[in-house]
């Protein structure tokens, strides 16, 4: 097991650092520190990146997949489209076109994609500017939400990110979605945390700052009292279950095949989310317990009748907090 304790990377990125790069290789390298700050299942940061000539090749790095929590490998392939749409945007932000090529080569599976970059005629920007700062502020937001229902017009915008073979599923749009995922959360967390090999693989993936006292102590404050429950399981379920019954709104992501490939465009579709979540003051936070035992994930695919395979599970609504930013590699650590 990797070790999980990280110095903390700030944000934003100074802009003006990439025009003073002459070299396109370094430019390149430079775009780099925009997928570095996607967020990743348990913040295991499963990702490598070469930069060759125009091209940037993302790897998965598999000495920091987590076995136990995430079997398929899906959560380690949402991690990396997460990291993927960021250096999208970036790229169009810095005027590249771009195209990209999912699992390039059979001989090299961890070879996720191929992101081949050409300069534009025009410095026009394909997205919007909001996406890229967004970037920066994009945060998981923990805790209790704003009761305040969503508005129709932030509905509409983060309803809209349906992609190619990805579907988005809502409570606006299935309200009955809410009481099945409510009901799945507790039973998720008791097989969980009933799993020595599970908690074992937990503990070694907890990161924390130390230079955030503040933070460990709070932490604190509501770890200790579940661990000393004698059933953490229980409690935490309870305590995620009233999080998805009050919250504003959930979102089920689903893709039409249940591949790595589909599971990294699910990824973007999610990064896509959370941007234009950042956005407009909504906080996002994932609630993947239920996908990771594969009899309820079934369970849950059933219930919505749709022939798509649930792949995210995510909790949205306004939130006044704001999280700080969670620790990060050095770069020079994910460039191979």
């Amino acid at each position: 097991m990797p070790d999980y304790h990280y110095e903390v990377t700030s944000l934003p990125v100074d802009e003006t650092l990439f025009y003073r790069r002459a070299d396109s290789v370094q430019r390149l390298r430079f775009l780099v520190r925009y997928a570095h700050f996607a967020p990743s299942t348990y913040n295991s940061q499963p990702w490598k990146f070469r930069v060759q000539q125009n091209q940037i090749w993302v790897y998965a790095d598999s000495s920091r997949w987590l076995k136990i929590a995430d079997s398929d490998k899906r959560e380690m392939y949402l991690s990396l489209g997460c990291a993927i749409e960021n250096l999208q945007i970036a790229a169009d932000h810095y005027s590249f076109k771009s195209e990209i090529k999912y699992f390039p080569d059979p001989l090299q599976p961890e070879l996720v994609a191929i992101l081949e970059l050409y300069g534009r005629e025009s410095d026009a920007q394909l997205t919007d500017a909001a996406m890229m700062q967004a970037i920066a502020i994009r945060r998981i937001c923990r805790g209790h939400y704003q009761r305040e229902p969503l508005q129709a017009s932030h509905w509409a915008l983060i309803e809209s990110c349906n992609s190619d073979g990805v579907y988005l599923f809502s409570t606006r749009q299935m309200p009955q979605l809410r009481g099945k995922i409510a009901e799945l959360t507790p039973l998720a967390y008791q097989v969980l945390y009933s799993d020595r090999a599970y908690l074992r693989e937990r503990k070694q993936s907890f990161t924390y700052r130390q230079a955030d006292l503040q933070g460990l102590r709070a932490l604190l404050r509501r770890a200790v009292p579940i661990a000393l429950s004698g059933n953490p399981g229980k409690k935490l379920g309870q305590r995620d279950q009233a999080l998805i019954q009050n919250a504003p709104g959930l979102i089920v992501l689903g893709t039409q095949k249940d591949s790595p490939e589909m599971h990294v465009k699910a990824g973007r579709v999610f990064q896509r989310i959370g941007l234009i979540a950042s956005s407009l003051g909504i906080g996002t936070q994932v609630h993947s317990q239920i996908l990771e035992i594969p009899e309820l994930r079934s369970e849950l695919r059933e219930y919505t009748r749709r022939q798509v395979y649930p792949t995210m599970i995510c909790r949205i609504g306004y939130s006044k907090r704001k999280p700080k930013p969670t620790p990060r590699r050095p770069l020079e650590d994910v460039l191979i």
